[in-house]
């Protein structure tokens, strides 16, 4: 999937491109997939910090595989930096990788 076009401007009404995505209520995915848990505390063991990077890595792979196959990839990513998603996977990246764009 090609990033550069994703700051062009979606010529549909904003938010219909949600009806079509990937991530859709009732298409058969759990929300938090796109919602990753985060780390946990510093006063977490060093083995429970590993374990839980492990379990976030994972789940943001899972996420980003299911936007590569999302026809509708590129308008969420512009959503995503439209509004400034502080938060998510969104179009495939991160929101640290959002930030780096």
């Amino acid at each position: 999937m090609s990033y550069g076009r994703a700051h062009a401007p979606d010529p549909r009404p904003d938010g219909l491109w949600r009806l079509r995505a990937e991530c859709r209520p009732g298409n058969g995915h759990d929300p938090e997939t796109w919602f990753p848990r985060p780390l946990p505390a510093a006063s977490a063991s060093s083995l429970q910090r590993r374990i839980a990077a492990l379990r976030y890595q994972e789940q943001v792979e899972r996420a980003k595989a299911e936007c590569r196959r999302c026809p509708v990839a590129a308008e969420c990513l512009n959503y995503a930096l439209r509004n400034g998603e502080k938060e998510g996977i969104w179009g495939g990246l991160t929101p640290e990788e959002r930030e780096n764009l």
